[in-house]
């Protein structure tokens, strides 16, 4: 036998227990104990291969030990041989119920207790064998189960970016992002309230629009307090135009991890659409100034041609009145009136100059606004 098997013996009386260590000496390791009181009392005990219990200890009981080592000290591989005084069936049957694995009765034969203590033994051993084998494919079965569960809630998260990115490209308002903001947060089992700051004013939202004044009052404050604060549950995503605050983020460390960089992704990917949104509205806003300005301009300048073409009507019809009151010669009154009908010619071309300049501008105008629709059309 492994000479490194080991058994622990709780005897009657010590001149007893020494006949059977010496019987055992050369096939497997002995350490002796008055009763199970004195046995706990040993710290950092490992479980033996084999326990040998006298049914009458010198401190206690046999049967109620044995009992204790099965249930209390959960010793499930060690075997157990019970050591009777007598062949009596209760007091066998008694033991079985207790938990022993066999019984030799006294006075017995050296050769016997051997080879019940080696079959006993090696019956430990394979029985540890089998339950080292076990936890280790149990363990590797909840390695797997969590590895699959972790690649499961990955592609999970990664299906709440890829949604999320799409509904954010098709929202048209701030108030539309974020709703998607709140709902992709939702999909994370947590909850969000949402701040954007549009031309020094901050805009706050939740999904069921009941923000309370603290909680838009918190995001303001932490703005500057970098890119993400932390305390306990409580995240804050900070970019330029948007503010993200969620309040009940997971205690497990892994998956309050997976949240978080989920969380940076949508808020970021917001933070872009936001902005292209703004963008259009400012250029939307412009050209349509610059439209209303060119109008202007344009009836502006036709009531000035108009009020100059007028003037010059008159203005020609005074000078061949006065051509022919001064008693000019013809080549002189000729002389006038070209000088009159020039400056009308010219009047006219200085328009219309101005209406080709007009209608470039115009053009610049429209291919501008036609590049922000297709620019919308894209996002």
């Amino acid at each position: 036998m492994d000479p490194h098997y080991n058994a622990i013996l709780l005897g009657k009386d010590p001149i007893e227990n020494e006949i059977l260590v010496n019987s055992l000496n050369n096939y497997i390791s002995v350490d002796q104990y008055n009763g199970e009181t004195e046995y706990r009392h040993q710290e950092g005990q490992a479980e033996p291969d084999l326990f040998i219990i006298h049914k009458q200890l010198a401190k206690g009981d046999g049967v109620t030990t044995c009992e204790s080592i099965r249930k209390e000290l959960n010793y499930n591989n060690a075997s157990i041989l019970m050591v009777l005084d007598s062949d009596s069936v209760y007091h066998k049957i008694k033991c079985y119920e207790a938990g022993a694995d066999d019984y030799i009765v006294q006075p017995y034969h050296p050769e016997e207790l051997i080879r019940k203590v080696k079959r006993l033994s090696n019956s430990s051993i394979q029985k540890k064998n089998q339950s080292l084998l076990t936890e280790t494919a149990t363990n590797d079965a909840l390695d797997a189960t969590k590895t699959a569960f972790e690649a499961m809630r990955a592609t999970s998260d990664l299906g709440v970016v890829i949604k999320f990115m799409a509904n954010c490209q098709a929202s048209t308002s701030l108030e539309a992002i974020a709703l998607q903001l709140c709902i992709a947060t939702s999909s994370l089992d947590v909850t969000c309230i949402v701040q954007i700051h549009d031309n020094e004013a901050f805009h706050t939202f939740n999904q069921n629009n009941d923000v309370r004044q603290i909680e838009a009052q918190l995001l303001q404050e932490s703005k500057n307090k970098g890119r993400i604060v932390e305390e306990d549950n409580l995240i804050i995503i900070n970019f330029e135009l948007l503010s993200l605050l969620v309040t009940d983020m997971p205690t497990d460390t892994n998956l309050h991890g997976r949240i978080k960089d989920t969380l940076v992704h949508v808020t970021g990917a917001a933070e872009i659409r936001i902005r292209s949104i703004m963008v259009n509205e400012i250029l939307h806003a412009q050209g349509r100034e610059t439209i209303s300005v060119i109008n202007l301009i344009r009836q502006v300048a036709a009531d000035n041609h108009k009020h100059a073409t007028q003037i010059m009507t008159n203005l020609t019809e005074k000078v061949e009145e006065s051509a022919i009151s001064l008693s000019l010669t013809e080549e002189q009154e000729d002389h006038f009136i070209n000088l009159s009908q020039n400056a009308h010619k010219e009047l006219d071309t200085l328009y219309k100059g101005s209406e080709i300049l007009e209608s470039h501008f115009m053009r610049v105008i429209l291919g501008v606004q036609k590049a922000i629709k297709m620019h919308e059309g894209k996002n």
